[in-house]
């Protein structure tokens, strides 16, 4: 890991290949004797500034690689990690790996390494656009100066972080796979504070040049010094407008509770044995979007398998659930190129984190339409397990909560604590947004992106309130 002056992009641009990649991935799979040997190998690069107290406190880059050590031995199987990219720190991994495999009960269903074939064709996508990879220093000093001054026209001052990143990935095996890719995306996490209010503008784009930090700053600013002095109201239920943010939290959490395989076979997803049963509002559509490109495309998986699209919840019933190759084994399907792993959760496994909230078609009307009620717009601090069977969550309101009465935005409120059960909330839903937007997620590694629209929610449960300081 490094940080420079941002003129170094170009190397950097260079340093972060997918030859790189599979470079080293090559290497790590060497001398695997009677073992089945996967490397996944990712390398990161990126540029950076960090804003506080409405300023920019500080900018540089960052060069990052990881490389994911997968064994196989008669059916067990082992994982090691590793951001040592010498030949010992690779074969260091190599023998962990290996010697994990060996240690552990052999499993009668492991599919083992795929071949090409096996893996699938993955989609021809175009995920990379050089503008976003380089750089270019004056532009994005211009665009940090219109955020911040944004955020100053409303008397707010403004921190977070804004990130211009390139990523390449490679994916070899012992059994001839090869797969290579790489990516650009550009995200931008900016809070605003103005006496007791604060604002959150933030997006997660494939593009540099869409991030537009000019109108995040003023959005977070803006709604900071709306709510800069908050009034109490009592818990209960209200009509809501959620944004966007605060649906693509929720969604995180359906990720993890119940769009894997695992969560169904042990019975604790609500799709368990609802395939075509009513869930919950037919406006609901929710899904993987594979390949496609509406958010940060991506082909294929650790493992090397094509990706495809899954459909969780279509039109509110219940639908299919991700797949890597051993689950999809088990359950006499096939993979849709989901296994998943990483340091942070080193627990191998089928799992999505590309989870799109498909749009309606209500336009601006949202604020009239609800008429009087409440305006959230993030969650924060949520809990998705308090019966992930219902999907029964609880959470708190953050960076602007407002009164609306007859569809106009009335005070601000001090934050609430809502305790919901989801599937019967979504039932309620009387409006939906017909644009999607996305945000990067507290957790996300960035292997696709979550992004919803606008949604409004009638009677939704807020169980207690936070008193002031």
């Amino acid at each position: 890991m490094c940080a420079g002056a941002v003129s170094g992009s170009a190397a950097l641009v260079r340093e972060v290949s997918p030859a790189r990649a599979e470079e080293l991935a090559q290497a790590a799979c060497r001398d695997a004797g009677d073992a089945l040997l996967q490397a996944t190998v990712d390398v990161f690069g990126s540029r950076y500034a960090r804003l506080g107290a409405g300023v920019v406190l500080h900018r540089g880059e960052l060069q990052k690689s990881c490389v994911i050590l997968r064994a196989v031995v008669g059916g067990g199987e082992g994982v090691a990690f590793t951001n040592d990219l010498s030949t010992e720190g690779l074969s260091g991994a190599r023998e962990r790996a290996i010697a994990s495999a060996r240690s552990v009960p052999t499993d009668p269903d492991h599919p083992g390494l795929p071949t090409s074939e096996e893996a699938g064709e993955p989609a021809e996508v175009d995920a990379w656009d050089e503008a976003t990879a380089v750089g270019d220093f004056g532009a994005e000093t211009r665009e940090l100066e219109a955020a911040l001054e944004a955020s100053r026209s409303h008397d707010a001052k403004l921190s977070g972080i804004v990130e211009h990143c390139h990523r390449a990935r490679a994916v070899v095996n012992s059994r001839g796979l090869v797969r290579t890719r790489r990516s650009t995306h550009a995200r931008a996490r900016l809070i605003a504070n103005c006496g007791e209010g604060s604002g959150h503008g933030g997006a997660l784009v494939g593009e540099s040049r869409a991030l537009l930090l000019g109108e995040l700053g003023d959005k977070a600013g803006r709604v900071a010094a709306a709510a800069r002095a908050p009034v109490s109201v009592k818990p209960g239920r209200y009509d809501v407008l959620l944004e966007p943010e605060a649906v693509i939290e929720l969604l995180t959490w359906f990720g993890m509770i119940a769009f894997g395989a695992h969560s169904v076979s042990e019975g604790t997803s609500f799709l368990a044995g609802t395939r075509g049963q009513d869930l919950t509002g037919a406006q609901v559509n929710l899904y993987d979007p594979g390949p496609e490109a509406a958010l940060l495309p991506v082909s294929f998986d650790a493992e090397g398998v094509a990706r495809q699209r899954v459909d969780f919840v279509v039109e509110g019933r219940g639908g299919d659930v991700v797949h890597d190759r051993l689950s999809a084994r088990r359950a006499g399907c096939c993979s849709t190129g989901h296994w998943r792993t990483s340091d942070i959760f080193p627990v191998p496994g089928p799992g999505t984190e590309a989870i799109v909230f498909g749009p309606g078609t209500d336009g601006g009307s949202l604020l009239e339409k609800l008429g009087d009620g409440l305006h959230v717009h993030r969650f924060h601090y949520v809990n998705g397990f308090l019966d992930p069977k219902k999907a029964r969550m609880t959470g708190l309101t953050r960076d602007g909560l407002f009164q609306v009465r007859g569809g106009e935005l009335g005070p601000a409120v001090r934050d609430l604590r809502f305790t919901e059960n989801l599937l019967e909330a979504f039932s309620r839903i009387d409006g939906l947004g017909d644009t999607l937007h996305s945000v990067a997620g507290f957790w996300g590694d960035l292997d696709g992106a979550c992004a919803a629209p606008r949604i409004l929610i009638r009677d939704f449960l807020f169980s207690s309130g936070c008193a002031p300081d």
